[in-house]
């Protein structure tokens, strides 16, 4: 998880609205994610290239961080990963609901807008 972090931090730092990072914010993420979480992770020769944390509360699965090696940024292994967590949530009865944006845009779904961050199913 503190691979994920460090790819997604590094990314971040040009954002305007980026996250500030400490010690305890990663720590809180890391609590979250062993509580409720769930996370892909791209690997190469076992080194870490990129990944996804997502945090699931009941049947709603909000993905939080995508995060890669900018040297992999050609192959997208970040959102690689979180394309495969909405395949394996959409295979899931009690799973209804995923937000791709971490829950911060109003809920769009699927049917309403060709642009939606979040699908009903």
């Amino acid at each position: 998880m503190r691979t994920i972090l460090a790819l997604h931090r590094e990314r971040s730092q040009g954002w305007r609205n980026a996250m500030h990072w400490d010690a305890c914010e990663e720590l809180r993420v890391i609590q979250m994610v062993a509580r409720c979480g769930l996370a892909g992770i791209a690997t190469i020769d076992g080194r870490c290239y990129g990944g996804s944390i997502s945090y699931r509360n009941g049947d709603v699965v909000s993905a939080r961080f995508l995060a890669q090696d900018p040297a992999y940024d050609l192959y997208r292994p970040g959102f690689l990963c979180a394309y495969l967590m909405c395949a394996s949530c959409a295979d899931h009865d009690d799973i209804r609901h995923l937000t791709l944006d971490g829950g911060k845009r109003p809920i769009k779904h699927a049917s309403e807008d060709s642009h939606a961050h979040s699908a009903t199913w």
